[in-house]
């Protein structure tokens, strides 16, 4: 007697059949290596196997799911171990989750629990905004378009908010095409900002240079009056130009450094340009 697919293992894209004939190939030569698993006397592990295994004129062995939780079974077995994108794990992670035993919408058995939203996107290592939008993809019936990687979850949820006659066609539809990459966009804006602390540097620094020779101007002032009057106030200034000196100094080697990133930044950009053709 033919076996069918468990809906939870179909919760997961099919092997590309070129896959499933060099499996079937492989299983005429070696036998069946590992047993499939059935649940409801349908295939929940093994369907590819199942189907190499029909083509090899091999007989399918399997055994049956004992007392295990048959979600938690199939995404751990699945979820994980595919190359899946996170949309497809997404479209998986909620087709199981709302699945019912025997077809039966309205209750869930002793031994299966809903996952909250925020449980689903841990498992399925996804956001939880991608989950919701999975969510509205499986509610408007486009949760297979989305396992089958013919459509991410965003634009699946978004094709969904479409009249029920629109959505088909909107699924053949090409994507969007993504807006042109801006490849030197991030190094044009540090380059403005470090060239923007470059101007500040510079003017500071110009402003500290007059003080200092301002009060240097004082000093003079000062050393051609008599000492003993004007002692203490010229210790004063001699004390704040040393400071003043010493802050000129380090001003000096940022604006340096400033201007040897900006140098290195514009080189950075004209090399991308050129990468890219600009």
């Amino acid at each position: 007697m033919a076996l069918q697919q468990h809906p939870l293992s179909a919760a997961f894209p099919a092997m590309p059949d070129a896959d499933i004939e060099s499996l079937a190939d492989d299983i005429r030569k070696h036998g069946l290596r590992e047993p499939g698993v059935l649940f409801e006397d349908k295939v929940l592990d093994g369907w590819h196997r199942y189907v190499a295994c029909e083509r090899a004129g091999v007989k399918f062995r399997s055994t049956e799911l004992n007392g295990e939780d048959p979600v938690s079974f199939v995404l751990s077995h699945n979820l994980h171990r595919r190359h899946l994108t996170a949309s497809q794990r997404a479209a998986a992670i909620v087709a199981a989750t709302n699945w019912r035993p025997h077809g039966d919408q309205k209750s869930r058995s002793a031994i299966v629990a809903d996952r909250t939203t925020e449980e689903m996107a841990k498992e399925a290592e996804v956001s939880t905004r991608t989950i919701e939008y999975a969510k509205s993809a499986e509610r408007a019936g486009l949760g297979k378009a989305v396992r089958d990687g013919k459509v991410t979850a965003d634009r699946a949820a978004k094709i969904a908010k479409l009249p029920k006659a629109k959505r088909e066609k909107a699924l053949k539809e090409p994507k969007p095409p993504k807006e042109k990459r801006d490849p030197d966009a991030k190094l044009r804006a540090e380059l403005i900002d470090v060239q923007g602390k470059y101007a500040d540097l510079v003017e500071k620094h110009a402003d500290l240079a007059d003080t200092a020779r301002a009060l240097e101007d004082k000093l003079t002032a000062f050393e051609n009056t008599d000492p003993d009057e004007q002692q203490q106030e010229i210790m004063k200034l001699q004390k704040r130009i040393v400071r003043l000196e010493g802050e000129i100094e380090r001003l000096t080697r940022s604006r340096n450094d400033c201007q040897n990133k900006v140098n290195d930044l514009i080189r950075q950009v004209k090399i991308e340009r050129k990468k890219h053709g600009g």
